[in-house]
C-alpha cells in the first residue's frame, strides 16, 4: 500500500517534493496504488519511485523524471508525459490510452502488455524498449524511434508511423493493419507474416525487409523501396505498387495476380513462378528480371522495359507487348502466339524456337543479333487488329519466317497505302539524309503488293528506326501538302509556276527549322533555269537560260511525258535497266515525245534532258537519251 508520509509530501507541492527527494536519494518512494488523478506533477523527480497500479488518469507529468520508476499497472489514460524522462522505467500492463508522450525518452523501457491505444509519441526515442504485446493501436508514432526493437505481436493498426525508425525491427506477427507508414524507415524489418492490409507504405524504404508471408491486400507500395526484399508468399491482392522499387528483390512464388504495378522497378528480380496474371506493368522496369516459369496472362505489359531479362520458356500467349524494350531478352522456347509486338525493339533478343503464330509484328525493331532460329510460325500479321496478314494466303514453309524476316534487318519499311508522290519523297528522303548525314540510308528496294508500295531503306545497325520512320512521314506529309497545288499548276503556266514553286519550297524549309541551315552547308550545286529565279534555298550558281513560249511549251510538256513514265514505271519496283529500256520503247513508239525531246535537246543541250530524267529512285545518264533519239 501507499506510505503516507510519501503521499501527503508530495501532496504540499513539487517543490516541497524534490527538495525531499534530494535530501534522501537512498529512500524509494512508495506510492503504490497512489490516486494521483489530474496531479500536478510537472519536472517532479519521481526516479526509481513505486508507483505500481498508481491512479495517474489526466495527470500532468510533463518534464518529470521517471527513470526506473515502477510505474506497472498504472492507470494514465490521458495524462501529459510530454518530455518526460522514462528511461528504463516499467510501464508493462500500464494504461495509457491517449496519454501524451511526445518528445519524451523512452529508452528501454519496459511497455510490455502496456496499453497505448491513441498515445501520442510522436518523436519519442523508444529505442531498446519492451513491447511485448503492447497495444499501440491508432497511436501516434510520427518520427518516433523503433529501431532494433522486438515488435512481434504487437498491434499497431491504424497507427501513424509516418517517417518512423522502424529498421532492423522484428514485426512478426504483428498487427500492422491500416496504419500509416508512408516515409518510414523499415530496412532489414522483419515483416513475416504481419498483418499490413490496407497499410500506406507509400515512399516507405523496405529495403532487405522481410515480408514474407505477409498480408499486404490493399495496402499502399507506391514509390517504395523494396530492393533485395523477400516477398515470398506474401498476399499482394489489390496492393499498389505504382513506381515501386524491388530491384533485387525475391518475389519468386509470388502472387501478384490483378495488382498495380504501372511503373515499377523490379529489375534484377526473382520472379520465376511468380503470378503476374492481370497484372498493370504499363512502363515498368523488369531489366534482367527472372520471369522464368512466370504467369502473364492478361497483363498489360505496354511500354514495359524487359531488357535482359530471362522469360525463356514462358507462355505469353494473346499479351500486348507494344512499345515494350525487350532488347538482349531471353525469350528462347517462349509461345508468342497471338501477341502484340508492334513498335516493340527486340534488338538482340533470343526467340530460338519459340512460337510467332498470329504474332502482330507491325513497325517492331530487330537487328543482326536478334535471334530468330527454329521459329515455330504458320502466318503473323504487318498490322494492327489481325490486318496485313502474311503470307497473304495459306502457311509459311519451315524456316520461311526466319528468311523473311532476316532481310529486314537494318531497314525501315516506308508503307504507302494511296499511291506515292514521288516528288515529296524525294524531298522527305533527302531531308532525312542530310540531318542524318553520319548514317548511310540507301533505298533498298520498293515492292508492290496489291495497293500497298512497301520501300525499304537500309539503315546503320544502331540507328533509332523508329525515329527515321517518323521523321521521313512528317517531311513527307509536309512536302506533299506544300507541293502539290504548285504541282498541279506548273503545267497551266510553266514560266510563272517555277518562281512560285521555289519561292513556296524555300518558305515550307523555314518551317521545318534546321533544313535551311543544313542545306546551306551542302556543296554547291550547279542548275538551269528557264526563267527569273527567287528566293532559292542553299547555294545556287550557273546559267540562265531564257527560252522562246514555243520552246517552253515542248520543254514542260517533255518534262511531263517522261515523268509520267517513270512515276507508273515506280510502281511495279523495276530495275535501272528495265526502267531505261521501257523509256527507250516508248520514244521509238511516240514519235510526239521523240520530237518534244529533240527539241529540248537542241534548246538546252544535255544539261536541258537532266530535268527530265531526274527521278528519286533511278538514274538514267542523259547521254543514253541522246543516244537514243541519234539512233532513231
Amino acid at each position: 500500500m501507499v506510505n503516507e508520509e510519501h503521499y501527503a509530501l508530495l501532496n504540499k507541492g513539487v517543490q516541497a517534493w524534490n527538495e525531499w527527494k534530494t535530501n534522501n536519494l537512498n529512500i524509494i518512494p512508495d506510492l503504490i496504488r497512489a490516486n494521483l488523478s489530474e496531479a500536478y506533477l510537472n519536472r517532479a523527480n519521481l526516479s526509481y519511485a513505486e508507483l505500481i497500479g498508481a491512479n495517474l488518469i489526466s495527470a500532468n507529468l510533463s518534464g518529470a523524471n521517471l527513470i526506473s520508476a515502477n510505474l506497472s499497472g498504472a492507470n494514465l489514460i490521458s495524462a501529459n508525459l510530454s518530455g518526460a524522462n522514462l528511461i528504463s522505467a516499467n510501464l508493462s500492463g500500464a494504461n495509457l490510452i491517449g496519454a501524451k508522450l511526445g518528445g519524451a525518452n523512452l529508452k528501454g523501457i519496459d511497455l510490455n502488455r502496456a496499453n497505448l491505444s491513441n498515445a501520442y509519441l510522436s518523436g519519442a526515442d523508444l529505442s531498446e524498449a519492451y513491447l511485448n504485446r503492447a497495444n499501440l493501436n491508432n497511436a501516434n508514432l510520427i518520427s518516433a524511434n523503433l529501431s532494433g526493437l522486438d515488435l512481434i505481436g504487437v498491434n499497431l493498426s491504424n497507427a501513424y508511423l509516418n517517417r518512423a525508425n522502424l529498421s532492423g525491427a522484428n514485426l512478426s506477427g504483428a498487427n500492422l493493419s491500416g496504419a500509416n507508414l508512408s516515409g518510414a524507415n523499415l530496412i532489414s524489418a522483419n515483416l513475416s507474416e504481419a498483418n499490413l492490409s490496407g497499410a500506406n507504405l507509400s515512399g516507405a524504404n523496405l529495403i532487405s525487409a522481410n515480408l514474407s508471408e505477409a498480408n499486404l491486400i490493399s495496402a499502399n507500395l507506391s514509390n517504395a523501396y523494396l530492393s533485395e526484399a523477400n516477398l515470398i508468399g506474401a498476399n499482394l491482392s489489390n496492393t499498389d505498387f505504382s513506381g515501386l522499387n524491388l530491384i533485387g528483390a525475391n518475389l519468386s512464388n509470388t502472387d501478384f495476380s490483378g495488382l498495380n504495378l504501372n511503373n515499377a522497378n523490379l529489375s534484377n528480380a526473382n520472379l520465376s513462378n511468380a503470378n503476374l496474371s492481370n497484372a498493370n506493368l504499363i512502363g515498368a522496369n523488369l531489366s534482367s528480371a527472372d520471369l522464368s516459369g512466370v504467369d502473364l496472362s492478361r497483363t498489360n505489359l505496354s511500354n514495359t522495359d524487359f531488357s535482359k531479362a530471362n522469360l525463356s520458356n514462358t507462355d505469353l500467349r494473346g499479351l500486348d507487348f507494344s512499345n515494350a524494350d525487350l532488347s538482349g531478352l531471353d525469350l528462347s522456347g517462349a509461345n508468342l502466339t497471338d501477341t502484340n509486338l508492334s513498335k516493340a525493339l527486340a534488338l538482340g533478343t533470343d526467340f530460338t524456337n519459340a512460337k510467332f503464330t498470329g504474332a502482330c509484328l507491325e513497325d517492331w525493331n530487330i537487328n543482326s543479333a536478334t535471334k530468330l532460329d527454329n521459329i515455330d510460325c504458320l502466318y503473323v500479321y504487318l498490322k494492327n487488329n489481325k490486318q496485313e496478314r502474311s503470307p497473304s494466303s495459306g502457311d509459311f514453309e519451315p524456316g520461311e519466317f526466319t528468311k523473311l524476316f532476316q532481310k529486314a534487318l537494318e531497314t525501315v519499311d516506308l508503307i504507302f497505302r494511296h499511291g506515292v508522290d514521288w516528288e515529296a519523297f524525294a524531298y522527305s528522303f533527302r531531308k532525312i539524309q542530310i540531318e542524318n548525314e553520319s548514317s548511310e540510308l540507301i533505298i533498298r528496294s520498293i515492292e508492290v503488293i496489291d495497293d500497298i508500295v512497301l520501300v525499304k531503306v537500309n539503315v546503320p545497325e544502331q540507328a533509332d528506326k523508329t525515329k527515321l520512320h517518323s521523321d521521313f512521314f512528317k517531311g513527307y506529309e509536309f512536302a506533299k501538302k506544300e507541293l502539290e497545288p504548285q504541282y498541279k499548276a506548273r503545267l497551266d503556266d510553266k514560266d510563272k509556276e517555277i518562281n512560285r514553286l521555289v519561292l513556296s519550297l524555300d518558305k515550307a524549309t523555314v518551317k521545318l527549322g534546321e533544313v535551311p541551315k543544313l542545306m546551306a552547308e551542302q556543296p554547291k550545286v550547279q542548275q538551269n533555269f528557264h526563267s527569273s529565279v527567287y528566293g532559292v534555298a542553299g547555294n545556287v550558281e550557273g546559267d540562265f537560260n531564257n527560252y522562246s513560249p514555243e520552246q517552253k511549251q515542248n520543254l514542260a510538256e517533255a518534262a511531263a511525258d517522261i515523268q509520267k513514265i517513270l512515276n507508273q514505271l515506280a510502281q511495279t519496283n523495276p530495275t535501272t535497266d528495265t526502267v531505261t529500256e521501257a523509256v527507250h520503247q516508248e520514244i521509238k513508239r511516240n514519235p510526239t515525245l521523240k520530237a518534244r525531246l529533240i527539241s529540248a535537246l537542241k534548246a538546252g543541250g544535255l544539261e536541258g534532258l537532266k530535268t527530265f530524267v531526274n527521278h528519286p529512285l533511278f538514274n538514267i545518264p542523259v547521254e543514253t537519251i541522246k543516244g537514243f533519239l541519234e539512233a532513231e
